[in-house]
C-alpha cells in the first residue's frame, strides 16, 4: 500500500515593505518623524532630498521605473506643477476627504495640502500705524517703505496670484510691475530686511528667526493683513501619490497619515507652518494656535494659472539691486489712508 502525504506549504515571510518619499522640505534626518508610523504599519520609509525642480525632472524622465511612491513639497507651485504633468494618482480616501477642506486640495484629488504657511508682514510693536491690507503697500504712503524676502517662484507666485486672482490675464503684468517697483531692496539678511518699518514674509521664516533670536520679538510682531476682508494669504505645503508608484498602497497609508492631526502637527512643527487643522483643534505648539482669517477660495482653481504667471514673472523680474539704507529718508508723516483711496493699486474684492 502506498501511503501519500499533503505537505502543508509553509507560507513565506512577507518581503520588507518600505514607500519613498522625494521632497525639497525633509533630510534623512526628519526620518525620526515617522518612526511611529514605521513601527505601527512595518513598512520602512525612505527620503529622497532633491530641489523642487529636480524632483519634477526626476519623476518625468524616469516614468514607470520612478523610485518615488510620494512626493512632499513645500509650495503649491510645484505641486500643481506635476499635476499639469499628470505625474499623480488621484486619491479616493475618506480620512483625506474628512481632515483636509476642499480648498486645501485639488479638484480630481491627486494632491492635498498638509500645512499653510501664511504671508505676514512684520511691523515694529510700536508703530503707530499698519497697513490693513495688500493693497495698501501699493499706495504712496507705504512705497519704499518696505520690502520682501518672497523671490523664488515657488513662494511669489501664491502671492501675487492671490492678489490677481478676480482680475484679467492682462492686469498681472500691472501688479508684478508695482510689487517691483514699490519695495525696498536692501539685501539679504534678516537684520537688513527689518530695517524697514515693514517687512512682508511668510509666517514661516519669522517664527524660525524669533526662536533664533530672541531679541526680535522684542521689538517686532507678525501682521495678517485682509483681516476684515478676504482674509490672509498663504502658500502650501503639499502631498501626492505619483502614478507609477511602485509601493502605492503604502504610499496612500502614508498620506493619510501626513494629515493625523498628532502627526500633522509634529510635522508643521518642524516647518514652522500652521497645521492643515487650523482653527479646529487646540495645537500643542504655542505658534500655531494663532489667531488669523485665512483666504477661504479654492487655491485649486487659483493654482490653474500659476503656468502663466511664472512666464510672467521671469520676464519682468530682474535681480534687485541693494540699496543703501537711511532711517531719516524712510520716516513718512502719517496721514490720512482715506484720502489716498483712490490712488490704491489693487482694491481688495469681496
Amino acid at each position: 500500500m502506498t501511503v501519500t502525504s499533503c505537505n502543508v506549504e509553509v507560507a513565506k515571510e512577507s518581503e520588507n515593505q518600505f514607500v519613498t518619499i522625494y521632497t525639497d522640505c525633509l533630510e534623512q534626518k526628519d526620518l525620526l518623524l515617522f518612526k511611529n508610523f514605521q513601527e505601527e504599519n512595518q513598512i520602512s520609509v525612505r527620503i529622497v532630498y532633491l530641489s523642487a525642480n529636480d524632483i519634477i525632472s526626476k519623476i518625468k524622465n524616469e516614468g514607470y521605473n520612478t523610485d518615488a511612491d510620494l512626493i512632499i513639497l513645500k509650495s503649491i507651485v510645484t505641486i500643481r506643477k506635476a499635476q499639469r504633468l499628470k505625474l499623480l494618482n488621484s486619491i479616493n480616501s475618506e480620512v483625506l476627504n474628512s481632515s483636509v477642506e476642499s480648498n486645501f486640495r485639488s479638484l480630481d484629488n491627486t494632491w492635498f495640502g498638509i500645512g499653510l504657511d501664511p504671508y505676514v508682514l512684520v511691523t515694529k510693536l510700536n508703530a503707530e500705524k499698519e497697513p490693513e491690507k495688500y493693497a495698501d503697500l501699493f499706495t504712496n504712503e507705504y512705497k519704499d517703505n518696505w520690502t520682501t524676502d518672497l523671490e523664488n517662484n515657488g513662494n511669489l507666485i501664491p502671492f501675487l496670484g492671490s492678489i490677481n486672482r478676480l482680475k484679467k490675464h492682462s492686469e498681472f503684468y500691472k501688479v508684478v510691475k508695482k510689487f517691483k517697483n514699490d519695495q525696498l531692496y536692501l539685501g539679504k539678511s534678516m537684520v537688513d530686511y527689518l530695517k524697514p518699518n515693514y517687512f512682508l514674509t511668510n509666517l514661516s521664516n519669522y517664527i524660525q528667526n524669533i526662536s533664533n533670536q530672541d531679541s526680535l520679538s522684542e521689538i517686532y510682531k507678525p501682521v495678517f493683513l485682509n483681516q476684515t476682508l478676504s482674509g490672509a494669504y498663504f502658500n502650501l505645503h503639499c502631498a501626492g501619490v505619483i502614478k507609477q508608484a511602485k509601493n502605492f498602497e503604502n504610499a496612500k497609508l502614508l498620506l493619510e497619515y501626513l494629515v493625523k492631526n498628532e502627526f500633522n502637527e509634529q510635522l508643521n512643527q518642524k516647518w514652522k507652518t500652521i497645521p492643515i487643522a487650523v482653527h479646529r483643534n487646540i495645537h500643542p505648539f504655542e505658534y500655531q494656535n494663532i489667531e488669523f482669517i485665512y483666504f477661504k477660495g479654492s487655491m485649486a482653481k487659483q493654482s490653474l494659472n500659476y503656468s502663466f504667471y511664472q512666464k510672467v514673472i521671469e520676464k519682468m523680474i530682474e535681480p534687485k539691486s541693494i540699496e543703501i539704507y537711511s532711517e531719516s529718508e524712510l520716516i513718512i508723516p502719517i496721514t490720512d489712508s482715506s484720502s489716498q483711496e483712490n490712488q490704491s493699486f489693487l482694491e481688495e474684492e469681496e
